[in-house]
């Protein structure tokens, strides 16, 4: 079965789509002890509509997915796909007893992870922040969200996947096509194809092929 689900973002110029298979349903409809030992100078737009396509994302996983989304494995498979996608060399991931942390050159953050949405969801936003300041902005703001979209996607199950519209197309196009052929049927008898029967109005009927 597959799901799609058309986003259209009102500050958002494009149109994002994912693709969820594997799914039951037909469509989508912290503080001072977070963890975070480093606020970048970039959480002055914490609050700005930077990743409304993520929380959404999240949000639809949450309400319609199949299982209970596990929100520690989403968050984390996002930064990893995050930091994949930045290509830095100097990004450095470790996990640690309390969590895990992240450091680039002589700046670090470090953060968890529970099960809890909204916790999970503002030490995300935080490493997203971090990550675009400190890798200087190797990726853009959209960029760096469709890459955490991405990595959050993925980590639902092996036939969930995230497209953008353009992807989404090409996908629609390439399973939306004619089907051809002679249309009769045939089977193998003695080591000889015989013809079981043809089809109304087919090539094989037009060229006059009749059934053994």
């Amino acid at each position: 079965m597959v799901s799609s689900l058309n986003l259209r973002q009102k500050k958002h110029p494009f149109q994002l789509k994912v693709i969820l298979l594997g799914l039951i349903f037909l469509f989508f409809s912290g503080g001072p002890n977070s963890g975070l030992t480093y606020l970048p100078n970039a959480e002055a737009g914490f609050f700005s509509n930077d990743l409304e396509l993520l929380e959404e994302v999240v949000d639809l996983v949450g309400d319609k997915y199949v299982y209970a989304p596990d929100y520690k494995k989403m968050f984390m498979s996002s930064i990893d796909r995050m930091i994949m996608d930045i290509a830095d060399k100097n990004i450095s991931l470790k996990n640690e007893s309390t969590g895990q942390s992240i450091s680039i050159l002589d700046k670090s953050i470090r953060y968890t992870f529970s099960y809890n949405r909204e916790n999970s969801l503002e030490n995300f936003k935080k490493v997203y922040y971090f990550l675009l300041e400190e890798s200087e902005k190797k990726l853009n703001k959209k960029t760096l969200e469709i890459a955490a979209v991405t990595g959050l996607v993925n980590s639902l199950d092996p036939y969930s996947k995230y497209m953008d519209a353009g992807s989404f197309k090409k996908s629609m196009s390439e399973t939306e096509g004619i089907y051809g052929g002679l249309g009769m049927v045939i089977t193998m008898k003695d080591k000889r194809l015989h013809v079981v029967k043809t089809i109304k109005n087919s090539p094989a009927q037009r060229a006059g092929i009749k059934p053994d």
